[in-house]
């Protein structure tokens, strides 16, 4: 069973730092941190990735809840 993607404007407190699998600086979500620094992290698209907590970091207020719509013209998605 998995769990739903996140909802375009539910509050996504990370922001994916490094460029693997073109995802660098979109924002995301920690759904579960593992042993020897590793973590899963969700995107907006439901895309699940397991990553090194080195590549996510804290997200600004305004990027915390921005619209699906928004992230698109910013460019981040």
């Amino acid at each position: 069973m998995t769990a739903a993607p996140p909802t375009p404007t539910e509050t996504l407190p990370y922001i994916y730092r490094w460029d693997r699998h073109g995802r660098k600086g979109q924002p995301c979500k920690v759904t579960a941190r593992g042993s020897m620094n590793s973590c899963r992290v969700e995107f907006v698209d439901g895309y699940i990735m397991i990553t090194s907590r080195n590549a996510v970091r804290k997200a600004t207020t305004v990027a915390m809840t921005l619209p699906l719509a928004a992230l698109s013209e910013k460019g981040r998605l």
